[in-house]
């Protein structure tokens, strides 16, 4: 029997170049020779980074111009370094006081939104926007939107929270928009409904927003560690402070829903200071319970 043999192969030996990698010195894109390239990559990264040292240090006008000359170097398919950028050029408008354009730039954004993420920033962004210039019918619309957009999101309802309590202490509910927003900012103004705004309804909105605030964090707390599960508990004991401020109290009288709740206007209620207390307490722990549930309901008729 014949056997056939392969004839060996020859290698031939490759010398392996080094590696040389580049090293940066700290803030090594500031300098000037950072520029001298003929890569437009590299060009967009100086600019990009000298923008967000800018942004940090407060010079919010070098930033600015920082981010206009990265915004030139930026391919049409990069879309996301493109909305970082723009974003970013907004809030140095904001920070400056240009209002008129950080709202184009809004406008910009908005006509290349094509999920739900760009959204969510785009909401994000106007109530930055809105609230630095105190528009609060704008600003509230854009709060309340986030938090039906994501609805299991606390920090969404504790940024609400905060401004009907702002809006309750400094009784300014009247003030809906300064004027300098009103003609910009029609489209997130909601119709201007006295009642909309009343004491009462800002009232009612501050006390839902916080009781699902203190649901979601004590919810996902199971799920926290270090610095984050400290940040939420901070958080918890404000919340606390401030139900009790507002005390809520939950009515259930015969054929109403058992989620109602009404202000402290009762006789026995006038005068009284908003305070520590265990009945306080436990009437804020009834209340949330029957708000929480029918809300769960209402998401789940079919189970």
């Amino acid at each position: 029997m014949t056997r056939c043999f392969q004839e060996k192969k020859d290698r031939v030996s490759v010398s392996l170049t080094t590696y040389n990698a580049k090293v940066c010195e700290p803030e090594w894109f500031c300098e000037n020779a950072a520029l001298d390239t003929d890569d437009s990559l590299e060009k967009q990264k100086v600019y990009k980074f000298r923008g967000d040292l800018a942004v940090r240090r407060g010079d919010y006008q070098k930033a600015f111009d920082a981010y206009s000359s990265c915004l030139e170097w930026i391919s049409d398919n990069n879309l996301s370094i493109r909305r970082d950028v723009l974003e970013g050029m907004a809030r140095c408008c904001t920070k400056l006081g240009r209002i008129d354009r950080a709202l184009d730039i809004v406008n910009i954004l908005k006509k290349d939104m094509s999920n739900t993420c760009h959204l969510i920033s785009l909401l994000l962004l106007k109530a930055t926007i809105y609230h630095n210039f105190e528009c609060i019918g704008a600003e509230m619309s854009c709060l309340q939107q986030l938090c039906s957009l994501l609805p299991f999101n606390p920090w969404h309802w504790h940024g609400l929270g905060q401004m009907c309590l702002q809006l309750l202490k400094r009784k300014q509910t009247t003030k809906l928009c300064s004027s300098l927003l009103r003609e910009t900012a029609e489209e997130d103004v909601e119709e201007e409904n006295p009642a909309e705004f009343s004491e009462d309804k800002i009232w009612l909105k501050a006390c839902t927003s916080f009781i699902r605030t203190r649901l979601l964090l004590r919810i996902l707390q199971q799920q926290q560690s270090s610095f984050v599960l400290q940040h939420s508990e901070n958080t918890l004991k404000c919340t606390d402070e401030v139900l009790q401020y507002l005390n809520p109290k939950e009515v259930d009288p015969a054929g109403s829903d058992p989620g109602d709740v009404r202000r402290p206007d009762s006789r026995e209620d006038e005068g009284r200071q908003p305070g520590w207390g265990k009945s306080e307490q436990y009437m804020c722990a009834e209340l949330q319970g029957p708000l929480v549930e029918q809300d769960l309901i209402n998401r789940c008729p079919g189970d």
